[in-house]
């Protein structure tokens, strides 16, 4: 089975359409704009949901934690550092 996201499956399948010149320079553009874009929001968006999930009556450090797979200290870091997100977007 087939684990991998819809998105990365496609990236790949675009990746192969191209010449091979066009894939190198792709690559490196993309891993650019991954590196420099994308993963810093993923990690401010998975901050900011951690402080939204905390907000939710029956949620804890200790249940997010639970039920994703990592520690509560993890999830205490998260938050805080969410907050200070939130209070730098104000």
């Amino acid at each position: 089975m087939d684990t991998q996201p819809r998105w990365l499956i496609h990236l790949w399948s675009e990746l192969d359409t191209r010449e091979p010149v066009d894939r190198i320079k792709a690559a490196g553009d993309w891993t650019v704009y991954l590196t420099h874009h994308v993963l810093p929001a993923l990690g401010a968006y998975r901050r900011r949901t951690v402080v939204d999930l905390l907000t939710e009556p029956d949620w804890d450090a200790r249940r997010i934690a639970e039920t994703i797979g990592t520690t509560s200290q993890v999830i205490d870091r998260l938050a805080k550092d969410g907050r200070k997100l939130r209070h730098g977007d104000s």
